[in-house]
């Protein structure tokens, strides 16, 4: 079974690939943007036990400093969000 791993900063950590983003849209868009949060999502597809799941998730994915993740839900509130990347 395919399993969903979000790693988001925590809102207080400055997000300064999201800083560059917003700066983009403003400059290529011409979009008025008042922030842009980002996060890394990944797909494992195998049949790992919760415990398993949850040391793939919090140790090699996650920086718990300075980062919270979550699986198989949403890792932060979002009002938008637009994935890219590989299926």
């Amino acid at each position: 079974m395919a399993h969903r791993i979000e790693v988001s900063l925590k809102e207080l950590v400055r997000d300064a690939r999201g800083e560059r983003i917003r700066r983009e849209i403003e400059h290529f868009l011409h979009l008025s943007v008042t922030s842009v949060r980002t996060m890394d999502v990944y797909s494992i597809d195998a049949e790992l036990s919760a415990d398993e799941l949850e040391t793939v998730a919090s140790e090699p994915l996650c920086d718990r400093v300075i980062q919270k993740y979550s699986i198989d839900g949403p890792a932060s509130p979002t009002t938008w969000a637009a994935p890219h990347g590989r299926p």
